[in-house]
């Protein structure tokens, strides 16, 4: 997301077709074989602080 706002930024000015063609662009994360044992739990995205927040509680 960085290196498509720094390059439009760059250019003449927004323009969120633009945007949107640098994020089609961008390559999607190759897929990982996930083991039999893990396959029955669900991971949510969060922001780092979220999990912060999570192992301290853990430990704390």
């Amino acid at each position: 997301m960085r290196q498509a706002l720094a390059q439009l930024d760059a250019e003449d000015g927004f323009d969120p077709l633009s945007l949107e063609r640098l994020l089609a662009d961008q390559k999607s994360p190759a897929p990982v074989a996930v083991p039999e044992a893990l396959r029955g739990f669900e991971v949510e995205t969060a922001s780092a602080a979220e999990y912060d927040r999570l192992l301290e509680a853990a430990i704390g």
